[in-house]
């Protein structure tokens, strides 16, 4: 669109087209995305306006100037004599910023007075130019073409009498308590709304060249159709357990049939819903085998897409009514409500053990910190060895542990949480680093002897000779 210009241009630049399909589009312009390119012109020529400045470029009978809601071009009553303005500034004062409608009265309307008499006249001499009125700052964008283009199609389908009609309320709620799975439960509502990407739907959007329907190629691709009406959805209705047989002209609408079933008086409220799950499944695996056929070029067999609905809904359903299991649960867990290194019984030993790795040198530690009764440090163990996991490591400890317990008696086992066993851990690092074995009888070294008095397990450090 050019600054200066009453009337739209658009100006396109084309290369060879080598394309066959390309070539047949530009043939046949109404076909793929020109089409949506076409209409999107169409609809700036006839509803772009022109913005009034001096009016010198603009015709007052032919050019589209009236802002909305007006349709832009004056309808005239009668037929224009030649001594009648024809330019817009011939009809405007720009000394007192009104219009002289009274040159021009005798053609128009009174409402289409009345909305000349509302246009603003500026101060500017400059020339007129094209906007986009249904936009705030006169710029088209593509979102407020498709706003404006639909809300002149719903217009018309009012005036002409639309053939749409409304789902009804029972059909609604009926859909949001079906017992299925939440994704089928959003499909049917898709359906129902008319929002699936059916033949007929990306016909009308000027997406694919045919409405036909790609498994029979007869009839055009609707909902009714998709999931009906097709020769083998047809045999899909009927081989299941419903034994559904498609009454071909007497049905209408999928939210009608559904309406029906509603309505159907030899039957319990509980039965209806339990045949509202099998028709869900049912139109779902129609669905996913129609797509199956289409994007994978998998073979349409009424009897496989039988099977997987049957599956499918027996075990939704199987899971629904399976009886609710008590589930036991533990007392809380002593330990885990331990802050600190308890004490074993009396006549008893604790020993504590962990594992650690090195990722890097693939080196292990392990690590073994025994204590008595009295919550005082007996005997501790470090070491290190080559493994190749982390769970090896932890095996060796307790490896290390069983071999230790021998010596007993009565032994007893139990797991305890990292911050009950900082000890083991810490020996477990200090092994890793260590190059030999390292056993503590009664001292144990530095690094360790803060941790075990954390842990309440007192003992003098290791005597460090001066060299």
């Amino acid at each position: 669109m050019e600054t200066g210009s009453t009337s739209p241009s658009i100006y396109c630049d084309f290369v060879p087209v080598a394309s066959k399909r390309r070539r047949r589009e530009l043939e046949h312009p109404r076909l793929g995305a020109w089409a949506s390119l076409l209409e999107g012109r169409d609809a700036l020529i006839k509803d772009s306006r022109c913005q009034i400045f001096n009016g010198a470029n603009t015709n007052i009978w032919k050019d589209s100037w009236l802002h909305p809601p007006h349709e832009g071009i004056i309808n005239v009553s009668q037929l224009i004599s030649p001594s009648a303005p024809q330019q817009v500034c011939e009809i405007m004062d720009k000394v007192n910023h009104s219009w002289r409608v009274d040159l021009i009265d005798s053609y128009v309307s009174r409402e289409t007075i009345d909305i000349i008499r509302c246009c603003p006249i500026g101060n500017s001499d400059g020339c007129d130019r094209r906007v986009w009125p249904w936009t705030s700052n006169g710029d088209y964008t593509v979102k407020s073409g498709y706003r404006r283009i639909h809300a002149q199609k719903r217009i018309r389908e009012g005036e002409g009498g639309s053939t749409s009609h409304v789902v009804q309320k029972e059909v609604w709620q009926s859909i949001w308590k079906i017992v299925t799975l939440p994704k089928i439960r959003v499909f049917l509502w898709r359906l129902l709304n008319d929002a699936i990407s059916t033949r007929w739907n990306l016909f009308k959007r000027k997406i694919v060249n045919s409405p036909l329907c790609p498994i029979c190629g007869q009839l055009e691709e609707t909902v009714e159709h998709l999931l009906f009406l097709c020769p083998w959805t047809q045999a899909v209705w009927f081989g299941a357990p419903l034994s559904y047989r498609v009454n071909l002209q007497g049905f209408s609408t999928f939210d009608k049939w559904l309406l029906e079933v509603l309505s159907l008086k030899d039957m319990g409220k509980k039965e209806i819903m339990n045949l509202f799950s099998m028709i869900s499944f049912t139109c779902w695996e129609i669905w996913k085998s129609r797509c199956n056929f289409i994007f994978k070029g998998y073979l349409i067999d009424p009897i496989v897409t039988i099977d997987r609905t049957m599956r499918a809904f027996r075990e939704f359903m199987g899971v629904k009514t399976r009886p609710e299991v008590s589930i036991w649960v533990a007392p809380p867990d002593p330990l885990r409500q331990t802050s600190r290194w308890m004490p074993p019984e009396v006549n008893f030993l604790k020993i504590n053990f962990d594992g650690a790795w090195q990722l890097n040198f693939f080196k292990a530690g392990l690590g073994v910190i025994v204590g008595n009764e009295e919550g005082l440090f007996c005997w501790g163990l470090a070491t290190s060895f080559r493994c190749s996991a982390a769970l090896v490591a932890e095996a060796a400890a307790g490896l290390c542990a069983v071999k230790l317990s021998s010596f007993f008696s009565d032994v007893r086992w139990n797991w305890v949480p990292r911050h009950l066993n900082c000890a083991a851990h810490k020996a477990a690092a200090i092994g890793a680093r260590a190059v030999q074995l390292d056993c503590w009888a009664v001292r144990p070294p530095p690094s360790l002897v803060g941790v075990l008095v954390s842990d309440g397990l007192p003992c003098p450090p290791v005597e460090v000779s001066a060299q």
